[in-house]
């Protein structure tokens, strides 16, 4: 059993021995620490009086953050929470709320400086509305609000699935979805200065008669940017320079998914872009700083492992070490053991096994995030067969990588 750093009044006894998390299995590296807990819901099984979804995370090398969503009685209408953590798994501070107002937030993104200043970006629904719009929260290491909450899209149209990125100093790009008719949604960028100047705003691909969404983008040292997204059902890459300027858009696969579709890009440009097809597969393609790249390759096998891998995998998170010059990859994802469990699998693939850490089912929706100094943060969904198969907690784990 390990330490919670959670106030002990949301693990009711009945179930403190129930959460079931496992210490880290570590193969290949020492300073893999101890799970810990970072919410979990109260009340009685089946039905919690709330519900914890949505959980994202970043780190720098002193301080991380995890963001959730949470809503029942006490946030009828859910509302985005979050908590702090030291590097050794300890809590900075206790749980905190996010914009808890009398409107719907969700879908919440967040990223991290290198001094651990932090921006969130979520939706945010009026009540009795069925809009939504875009809204960041600026933070510092400590936790204390940085100038008002600001809205980054808020036109009559919808506009919702937002991601973020910031570069080392704190200067961001948030990346929304627009739906402009039934028949036409474009992906839009805004970029920000670190004390949130507007500096320019455009489409990703500006073309029409098309269904654009689902959007990710990535932030490297130098403040250039990688934005995949759909078109219909294909998935697109396109890298723009540190001023926003496009520099090239390439097809990363015509069949995608769009509820994992993620990337990452490190100092000298190189991106990954992970993804889902329909055949419940996940596969990873590499692109170089000139748009050029690799075949796809399955996510067990881009980890090392078999290339025709079963049972299937499917990818949550793949990552680059931001300042290694693309000599680290990372990436994190969900393993179905068997047919009522599934594993969380973190692998390195510069280590000589591939192997960092393996957390034993149910478990599910690892997210992971790697400083310059390669330290990680994982976090990841638990969920209880007696819950019907709702996520009851979310966990989280530091670690160092071996390069």
């Amino acid at each position: 059993m390990f330490r919670s750093n959670a106030p002990t009044s949301i693990i009711p006894p009945s179930r403190r021995n129930r959460l079931r998390v496992e210490r880290l299995e570590d193969r290949t590296n020492p300073s893999v620490g101890t799970p810990f807990l970072i919410v979990d819901y109260v009340g009685p099984t089946p039905q919690p009086t709330r519900a914890i979804t949505e959980l994202t995370s970043a780190s720098c090398n002193s301080v991380a953050v995890a963001v959730w969503v949470e809503s029942g009685s006490s946030f009828p209408n859910s509302a985005i929470r979050g908590r702090l953590y030291n590097p050794n798994g300890s809590a900075k501070g206790p749980v905190f709320t996010i914009f808890n107002a009398s409107a719907t937030e969700t879908a919440p993104a967040v990223a991290m400086d290198d001094l651990g200043n932090w921006i969130v970006t979520f939706e945010r629904k009026e009540p009795g509305s069925t809009q939504k719009n875009v809204w960041v929260a600026r933070y510092n290491a400590n936790g204390i609000l940085q100038g008002n909450f600001l809205p980054i899209a808020n036109t009559i149209a919808n506009e919702h699935q937002p991601s973020i990125a910031v570069d080392p100093a704190g200067n961001f790009v948030v990346t929304y979805t627009r739906d402009s008719s039934p028949t036409q949604s474009d992906v839009f960028f805004r970029r920000y200065s670190n004390n949130a100047t507007f500096l320019n705003a455009a489409e990703v691909s500006a073309l029409s008669g098309v269904k654009e969404s689902s959007s990710r983008v990535a932030r490297n040292a130098n403040s250039e940017f990688v934005v995949t997204f759909l078109r219909n059902s294909s998935a697109l890459l396109r890298k723009f320079d540190a001023t926003g300027k496009p520099q090239w858009i390439r097809t990363v696969n015509a069949s995608a998914t769009g509820t994992d579709l993620t990337v990452s890009m490190d100092s000298l440009g190189n991106s990954l872009v992970g993804y889902t097809t329909g055949t419940a597969a996940s596969f990873v393609r590499r692109f170089f700083p000139n748009g050029s790249f690799q075949p796809a390759v399955t996510a067990e096998a881009f980890a090392g492992g078999s290339p025709n891998s079963t049972p299937p995998i499917r990818l949550s998170t793949a990552a680059t070490g931001r300042l290694r010059g693309g000599s680290a990859s990372f990436i994190a994802y969900t393993r179905a053991d068997n047919q009522d469990s599934s594993s969380i699998v973190v692998k390195e693939t510069s280590s000589s096994s591939n192997h960092i850490a393996s957390f034993s089912g149910p478990r599910t929706r690892p997210t992971l995030s790697i400083n310059a100094n390669g330290t990680f943060f994982i976090t990841f969904g638990q969920i209880q067969e007696s819950a019907s198969g709702n996520i009851t907690a979310f966990v989280g784990v530091f670690g160092t990588s071996s390069v």
